[in-house]
């Protein structure tokens, strides 16, 4: 290979093995050894630098297959347009939901193993949490099924992003925080004089906008 284009001090680590067994054999495969190789500009000599410590340490870096995964998942697996500019497009929406969904899962939900569900569990826990939108004066209120097993999860995950929306806005403290991966029920929220932000008895749980206002648009778009 020619680095001389490359910058000072990078190097490339070949490493030839045979596959596991049972693993199928792809046309790169030369006499049954498989060709792994990567690119680093880590110095040679001192602690961690020997060949079998940069490979582990290459190895862990997997998380850019999850997100392949996750995109695919999404949507990217399949071009379902016809022209070369239509599906650029489709891809670009791909990105940005995998980029929403991430953000969405590092700031909502910190602390829970939802930091880390894949996009399957998460349209089948808490995508599909039944809600309505209702609408009074100059506030947009989301009514949350309380019944729903993943509800308060969900409520929680909105107040944390309305705490960091609006500066100087702290989650409710009587909102429990949840952890591990017991769904929970929310507790039916105390009465109020005014009934016009209960749209029915079952659906007791408010969050305000604005994080609501924009969970309202998207939900339009759908």
């Amino acid at each position: 290979m020619d680095l001389s284009g490359w910058p000072p001090g990078m190097r490339v680590i070949v490493r030839k093995e045979r596959p596991h067994p049972g693993a199928q054999l792809r046309i790169t495969d030369v006499d049954g050894h498989r060709i792994t190789g990567f690119a680093t500009n880590t110095k040679t000599g001192g602690p961690g630098t020997q060949l079998a410590d940069l490979e582990l340490r290459q190895r862990r870096r997997a998380r850019c297959e999850y997100r392949i995964r996750v995109s695919k998942d999404t949507g990217l697996m399949n071009l379902p347009l016809h022209g070369f500019d239509q599906n650029r497009i489709w891809c670009a929406i791909v990105a940005l939901a995998v980029e929403l969904t991430a953000w969405m899962q590092m700031l909502a939900l910190p602390g829970h193993d939802a930091r880390r569900w894949e996009p399957k569990r998460l349209r089948l826990r808490l995508f599909t949490v039944p809600a309505t939108i209702a609408r009074t004066g100059r506030r947009i209120v989301l009514h949350l099924a309380s019944k729903a097993p993943w509800a308060n999860l969900v409520r929680e995950g909105l107040r944390r992003l309305s705490a960091l929306a609006v500066p100087g806005l702290q989650p409710d403290p009587t909102v429990p925080t949840i952890s591990g991966t017991t769904p929970g029920h929310l507790e039916p929220a105390p009465t109020r004089d005014d009934t016009r932000a209960s749209v029915t008895p079952q659906w007791k749980n408010h969050v305000q906008a604005p994080i609501v206002a924009l969970k309202s648009r998207s939900a339009a778009g759908r």
